[in-house]
């Protein structure tokens, strides 16, 4: 009764390893951040090390924002020019 319990155990620990590494390695793949080395490290690391690199480094991918910022997203303030030091204190020199 035992074996067939740690059997079960056993089959649904490698199912959910696969199953985290799999994922992981198509967010390595998919990143555009990471050099062809370092996806290649990643990789070995991920399927080397259960668990433990997998949850790593999907947080280190997540926490990287890639957007991009447009001008109607910006908070500028109107009131001063600042380009080129020019009318820092929104007077005329």
């Amino acid at each position: 009764m035992l074996q067939d319990k740690s059997f079960y155990i056993a089959i649904g620990l490698i199912g959910l390893y696969l199953y985290v590494s799999i994922k992981t390695q198509i967010a390595i793949n998919k990143t555009t951040y990471l050099s062809e080395d370092k996806k290649k490290l990643n990789s070995v690391l991920v399927w080397s090390i259960p668990f433990v690199w997998a949850l790593l480094i999907r947080n280190v991918i997540k926490s990287v924002d890639m957007s991009v910022m447009t001008k109607d997203k910006r908070n500028i303030d109107k009131s001063h020019f600042y380009e080129s030091g020019k009318g820092i204190y929104g007077g005329v020199s």
